[in-house]
């Protein structure tokens, strides 16, 4: 697998299983910008 497949299969999991309200809660912690997916934490860990 070349590392640019690799990179889509990621983000594209990524985008599937994104949660807007998890992105809402933590991003007033990030004043430069919050760019994440939204992930739990048992999903990143499964």
């Amino acid at each position: 697998m070349d590392p640019k497949s690799l990179f889509n299969e990621i983000r594209e999991y990524c985008i599937a299983n994104a949660d807007q309200t998890i992105v809402e809660k933590y991003g007033r912690y990030f004043k430069e910008g919050y760019d994440a997916y939204g992930l739990t934490t048992e999903i990143l860990l499964a």
